[in-house]
């Protein structure tokens, strides 16, 4: 399975700095205020991959005990495969 590789010189890694910047600049430090910029960047890095954000979903972790991330990276049903299948 690939895997991201992501310099700081990326161009998706430069906007994400620079949305925090905005977000500091406004007094948002928190990690809520900056989710949707963290979202932003693992959906551009992901794109060239086929993968999708799936964003907060609840699931269980060890033990059964629940967790919620603030996202996930899944790779993207590909309904040419599907329809060989049947």
């Amino acid at each position: 399975m690939p895997s991201l590789t992501l310099r700081p010189s990326h161009k998706a890694v430069a906007a994400y700095y620079e949305s925090l910047d905005a977000f500091r600049t406004l007094g948002a430090t928190h990690e809520t205020a900056v989710r949707s910029a963290f979202a932003t960047l693992l959906e551009t890095a992901a794109k060239p991959f086929g993968w999708k954000l799936v964003p907060e979903h609840s699931m269980r972790g060890k033990g059964g005990r629940r967790i919620q991330p603030d996202g996930t990276l899944g790779v993207k049903p590909v309904l040419k495969c599907w329809m060989e299948l049947n």
